[in-house]
């Protein structure tokens, strides 16, 4: 009951930042949130984290450097967080919805090829700009998405479902999801299709 509480407690603020930023225009919270962040985020302990993981990463950069990139990464949360009330507005490729912000998508040529021919496809982003409006490019031009941001190892129950038409195309995609991640320990994939019995498909 008190962790409900605490939980309630901790919501409260975000509740009203979003308000707050869904208020203003896009262009305009997003700028607030940037700037608001880059001057928070480096008195924050994770700041410290950011900058030893960046020293190794890149050891011959040197502190003014890092500072610098930091800085940025702050702002780019600030914005991102700040835009994130605005999201269901955005239409990527009618910039007029975009109020202001500079969203340019490259390539979508690649999207509409792989809407129109019907294959199973995979999408590979990082935490780059807004990275909430990469799967929304794909959504837009109507292709049905599962997103998948982490897989927890440590879990050991169901974490991603994909969907396929075909028996053959199971065992395809489950292939070549087990290849990609085939680095990672304790990470498993099953297909399971029509034709077969169910027990035998799930017993280890």
């Amino acid at each position: 009951m008190i962790k409900k509480i605490l939980y309630f407690l901790e919501g409260i603020p975000i509740f009203l930042l979003y308000f707050f930023f869904l208020a203003m225009p896009p262009s305009v919270a997003s700028s607030i949130g940037g700037k608001f962040l880059s001057v928070i985020g480096p008195r924050l302990k994770k700041n410290q984290i950011a900058k030893k993981n960046i020293k190794k990463a890149f050891p011959d950069k040197g502190d003014k450097e890092v500072d610098t990139i930091i800085s940025c990464m702050w702002e780019n949360l600030g914005r991102v967080a700040a835009e994130y009330p605005h999201l269901k507005k955005f239409d990527l490729y009618n910039t007029s919805s975009l109020k202001g912000l500079s969203v340019k998508v490259f390539g979508k040529q690649y999207i509409e090829q792989l809407r129109d021919d019907q294959k199973p496809g995979i999408f590979f982003s990082a935490h780059l700009g807004n990275w909430e409006i990469n799967a929304m490019s794909a959504v837009q031009k109507g292709i049905p998405l599962t997103l998948l941001y982490r897989i927890d190892l440590d879990n050991n129950k169901i974490q991603l479902l994909v969907l396929v038409p075909t028996r053959e195309l199971a065992i395809q995609v489950s292939e070549a999801i087990q290849t990609y991640a085939r680095h990672l320990k304790g990470f498993h994939v099953l297909p399971i299709y029509g034709g077969q019995s169910y027990d035998v498909q799930l017993r280890p």
